[in-house]
């Protein structure tokens, strides 16, 4: 390594140090007054079906009914997703 090192040019060297300092890039902040995004058709579809699954099973976990809801969804046709998807969109 010692050999490679030498060979480098000063220049290279200082941009390597230079570099390292550095650290993370910051993340850009939000802004907490922009509009939110609309619901998407699942979250739509899950919001009305979390009320009726959660009184029919009411010792499930928080990822089990999410589990349960989220195979309701994918039991559904394109036809029957669609009344979501026009709510979504």
């Amino acid at each position: 390594k010692a050999d490679y090192e030498a060979k480098v040019p000063a220049d290279v060297r200082k941009e390597r140090v230079a570099k390292k300092g550095k650290g993370k890039a910051e993340k850009a902040k939000k802004d907490p007054l922009a509009p939110k995004k609309p619901h998407s058709a699942f979250m739509i579809f899950s919001m009305r079906e979390r009320e009726g699954v959660r009184a029919a099973q009411p010792a499930l976990s928080f990822g089990d009914l999410g589990r349960l809801i989220a195979d309701k969804w994918n039991s559904k046709t394109p036809e029957e997703k669609k009344e979501y998807e026009e709510q979504a969109a």
